[in-house]
């Protein structure tokens, strides 16, 4: 069952920050760099890294 709910967590966190990355992928960058530092930037560097790098450690911080 925690499964699922996490999954679903993460789909919506995945939605949230994708329509972040519509606006403005610089968006999503900062939103690192504010919540979690700059030490947390992902070594991907391509948009889907930034995306998913803030999607994990968004579940983590909630998931605690």
């Amino acid at each position: 069952m925690s499964n699922v709910v996490n999954e679903t967590i993460k789909e919506e966190l995945l939605e949230d920050v994708k329509v972040m990355a519509e606006d403005d992928i610089w968006s999503v960058i900062f939103a690192i760099q504010d919540e979690f530092g700059t030490h947390m930037m992902p070594e991907d560097i391509s948009i889907e890294g930034f995306i998913n790098q803030l999607v994990e450690l968004r579940f983590e911080e909630k998931c605690v």
